[in-house]
């Protein structure tokens, strides 16, 4: 970080939205700054990918006409979550 550098868009916090968010912004073309308190920005990424395994995992496991409904959203969710967490 160069603190004589003025930058387009500040984004305080490394999370999954703020992350996206920077990106974004940077293909946009704008300059982009990310500030984080803690050391590596992952932690957050990590956290949320595992409550979102978390939540929806179930859903593919459910009984009856529900299950069948939900099978389709809980492997939508996996392959998402999955590609998301992998680049």
């Amino acid at each position: 970080m160069d603190p004589q550098k003025l930058y387009d868009v500040l984004i305080i916090g490394g999370g999954n939205a703020a992350l996206c968010a920077a990106i974004t912004a940077r293909q946009a073309g704008a300059s982009v700054l990310v500030l984080e308190a803690a050391d590596e920005i992952g932690l957050a990424v990590v956290a949320t990918t595992a409550t979102l395994v978390a939540v929806f995992a179930p859903t593919g496991f459910m009984p009856g006409v529900v299950g069948e409904f939900f099978k389709c959203f809980a492997i939508a969710c996996w392959l998402t979550i999955g590609r998301s967490v992998t680049g």
